[in-house]
């Protein structure tokens, strides 16, 4: 996506890889963060100093789906960091001591985000909802990241972090694919496939107690996808259920009874599987009354339909917002790189705004009813 207002580059390379891929739990990660540790040239403080000295900025992201590896560059910089970005993906090391500090920070950061209930709470309702042992569902412990050894992470590395292969450019941008073409030659490009994991479709309530006074709930369940036909009737749905200010949830159960400061209903898409969650964090004593009334809300809007008035201002609300959301090429580019890393058309979002602006009241509530399963809902509560 070409910009030439500001003398700027974003290059994305994103690669079907993380979670859902790996051989060996959790080794993915520190395949994708190794690339930043050193090469067969350079060490990992002098990598760092050349993105430094250019301005530049380089992340590597792994998640369940796919690695993102993002670099930040002014454009009369971007060759010479594009260059030592592909030679950082081509020749990387694997060095032992820096694989064993990478280890430390990574079990230290998963032992605080386990320790706060609202990240306990998320983990154990994807673990009640996909099952124990798949990609979208396995909790990452600092025993399962002790087990990792550099072997398995460099197997990932060389088995698989190529994988399918796709590429985002945004700024000033079209002096530069000609050379980018010529340089990408040089990376690998493998095929994978494997077969999807199976699902576990559940129901099922469970509660931890850790003896605190304030509780985070998450209930939800499976859904439909992005490739759904009904996925923009429920997409608009979920929004007037509990995705903005003036919505259902936050109405009844933060201004009406003053239960929580905040709640909230998203839908969320991964690669091979979407769910449903509404999550919030309320006293001990209100955790009942609190799901009792989310509950309430869904059979209501699922049964009721919605006023002309919350129709109008929904659309208002939805409309005003991506429009905020596309106010230069980086933003587009967040906006559209979902249907492009899914191969889904990119009139993706033009479709949606048609669906938002001639669904009925009645069709909202038809797609809370048929996607919004309660009876077949999960919910977790960590206080």
């Amino acid at each position: 996506m070409h910009d030439g207002r500001y003398p700027v580059i974003v290059m994305e390379l994103i690669f079907a890889n993380g979670r859902w891929w790996e051989k060996a739990t959790g080794c993915a990660h520190f395949a994708a963060k190794m690339l930043q540790e050193g090469t067969t040239k350079y060490r990992s403080t002098e990598i760092s100093k050349a993105f430094a000295r250019y301005g530049s900025y380089l992340e590597i992201l792994p998640g369940l789906d796919f690695v993102n590896v993002r670099l930040h560059t002014l454009k009369k910089h971007f060759r010479p960091c594009a260059e030592l970005l592909f030679h950082l993906l081509q020749d990387a090391a694997f060095p032992e001591p820096e694989f064993e500090t990478l280890k430390q920070i990574r079990k230290a950061n998963i032992k605080n985000q386990l320790a706060r209930n609202s990240q306990l709470a998320n983990a154990k309702f994807a673990e009640s909802l996909f099952g124990a042992a798949h990609p979208y569902g396995q909790i990452i412990t600092p025993e399962l990241i002790e087990g990792c050894d550099l072997d398995q992470v460099r197997s990932e590395y060389e088995q698989g972090f190529f994988n399918r292969p796709k590429l985002i450019l945004a700024g000033d941008v079209d002096a530069e694919v000609e050379w980018l073409q010529t340089q990408l030659q040089s990376l690998p490009m493998p095929e994978l496939l494997v077969d999807p994991a199976p699902i576990a479709l559940t129901s099922q309530k469970e509660q931890i107690n850790k003896g605190g006074t304030q509780a985070s709930i998450r209930m939800g369940g499976h859904t439909i996808g992005r490739t759904d036909e009904n996925i923009f009737h429920l997409t608009v749905a979920n929004r007037l259920l509990g995705g903005f200010f003036g919505s259902r949830l936050m109405k009844n159960i933060r201004e009406d009874k003053g239960l929580t400061y905040g709640i909230y209903s998203h839908i969320v898409h991964f690669a091979h599987a979407s769910y449903w969650v509404i999550g919030s964090e309320v006293s001990i004593q209100d955790i009942d009354v609190a799901t009792e009334e989310a509950m309430s809300e869904i059979k209501k809007l699922g049964s009721v339909p919605p006023t002309q008035e919350e129709m109008t201002l929904l659309r208002n609300y939805s409309t005003g917002k991506m429009l905020g959301d596309i106010d230069s090429p980086l933003s587009l580019i967040s906006i559209y790189k979902p249907q492009f890393l899914l191969d889904l058309s990119l009139d993706y979002h033009d479709r949606y705004l048609k669906a938002l602006d001639e669904v009925t009241p009645e069709e909202i509530s038809q797609a809370i009813s048929n996607y919004f399963e309660i009876e077949k809902s999960t919910t977790v509560v960590v206080a």
